[in-house]
């Protein structure tokens, strides 16, 4: 954003120095040829100049004030002796434009167009210095973002190898407490005293302990076919509720 406005600044005084020299030109063309259209073209360029100062002073803010107004007042004393210099050529009095042109014209000028061309050249050095500065940030982000991106890139490369490693840890457990789990209900039902069964909610049995054969003198392998109620015992059954 600040090289833009400097830059912007310089092409304004740019501008103003450009101005300055027609202004100058049309002043000499004036003395040899004196006519309207001249004349026209000189107010042409002193109001060109007046807008590109202006614009300098609006883009610089307070800091450039104080110099854009000393122009000002120089290009306002120019402009007077120019009108009266120009009144003493259309009536065909050369000494006394020339004396007007020598005690007022020109030196107003001569400390305009210094003014304006430092300011020209001061605002040129520092837009340069600006784009420099801004090429050299550019360069820089060019430079750091492959090594971001890369050390990016490495990071979740990492995180992801964490999280593998984290699911395959958390899966192992899972599988080792399904297993310990198994174990602990084989133990229980291999040394249990009573008859463990295992049905759905219609009588179907899925599961019974080898003291079934013990309790009930049936075999492992061999389906039930009692009743729920009946299972507890061969000779005494017990309610369910």
């Amino acid at each position: 954003m600040e090289s833009k406005r400097a830059n912007a600044v310089s092409d304004a005084f740019e501008q103003a120095r450009y101005s300055v020299s027609t202004e100058e030109s049309l002043e000499r063309k004036y003395r040899l040829e004196p006519g309207l259209s001249v004349r026209e073209a000189h107010a042409q360029a002193a109001a060109s100049l007046l807008f590109w100062l202006n614009t300098a002073r609006r883009l610089e803010g307070n800091e450039g004030v104080a110099a854009v107004e000393d122009v000002l007042t120089q290009h306002k004393a120019y402009l007077s002796a120019v009108a009266r210099m120009f009144s003493a050529i259309d009536a065909d009095d050369p000494a006394r434009a020339r004396a007007i042109d020598e005690a007022e014209a020109d030196p107003s000028f001569s400390a305009m167009e210094r003014q304006v061309t430092e300011g020209a050249t001061r605002h040129r050095v520092k837009a340069l210095r600006q784009l420099d500065r801004l090429a050299k940030t550019q360069k820089l982000v060019l430079i750091a973002t492959p090594i971001i991106f890369a050390i990016g890139l490495v990071l979740a490369a990492f995180f992801a190898s964490v999280l593998r490693r984290s699911r395959a840890e958390t899966a192992s457990a899972g599988i080792a407490a399904t297993r310990r789990s198994a174990q602990r209900f084989r133990s229980l039902v291999r040394h249990a005293a009573e008859v463990i069964l295992i049905c759905d909610t219609s009588g179907r049995h899925h599961f019974s302990s080898t003291d079934r054969q013990k309790r009930m003198g049936v075999q492992p392998g061999a389906p039930f076919r009692r009743k729920t109620f009946a299972l507890d015992s061969p000779r005494r059954p017990r309610s369910v509720s």
